[in-house]
């Protein structure tokens, strides 16, 4: 009897064993879901995060678009229109918080790259003001081609009429 028992104890083991072993399983099944799960929302909220940032940086990019550099910084800059774009482009206070804690660094970011441009625009502006020798020439050269092409009509019409007063004076001569 005592091995009967022993085998028993040893088969009891065994399930206690396996039915611990599944729990286990279950529960890193159980942690491995909530893992995904929490991944999933991780990337939910950074690619939401990521697309109130880019409808920001629109906004930004269409007060600098309308109203120039200098107006459009004053225009973002007041508190009322801050608060007023961020209202209109949150939908969550989650949202709404991560925009007021970024609304500096974003419209910075545009600012930036709408002081390039004008910048840019400068310099272009400034290098064409400076008589560029190429585009000279052809200036001059398109200003002479207009006056060659007027005193070519004007000789032209004067052959017209020359011409015109030789035939008038041939048949009059003819008739006498």
């Amino acid at each position: 009897m005592g091995l009967l028992n022993e085998i028993a104890e040893l088969k009891n083991e065994c399930r206690l064993a396996e039915l611990k072993r599944d729990e286990t399983l279950k529960e890193i099944a159980k942690l491995e879901r909530q893992q995904a799960i929490m991944n999933e929302q991780k990337i939910y909220e950074k690619d939401m995060k990521k697309a109130i940032e880019n409808e920001l940086k629109a906004t930004f990019d269409d007060f600098f678009y309308n109203n120039g550099l200098e107006v459009g910084l004053n225009i973002l800059s007041l508190l009322e229109t801050r608060e007023n774009i961020i209202k209109n482009i949150a939908e969550t206070s989650n949202e709404s918080d991560f925009l007021h804690e970024n609304y500096e660094r974003i419209l910075n970011k545009v600012k930036k790259k709408y002081e390039n441009d004008f910048k840019a625009r400068e310099r272009i502006n400034k290098e064409n003001y400076n008589c560029d020798p190429t585009t000279t020439p052809s200036n001059i050269k398109i200003f002479f081609q207009v006056i060659g092409r007027i005193i070519k009509f004007l000789f032209k019409i004067t052959l017209g009429i020359i011409y015109l007063f030789y035939r008038i004076l041939i048949t009059l001569t003819e008739k006498n």
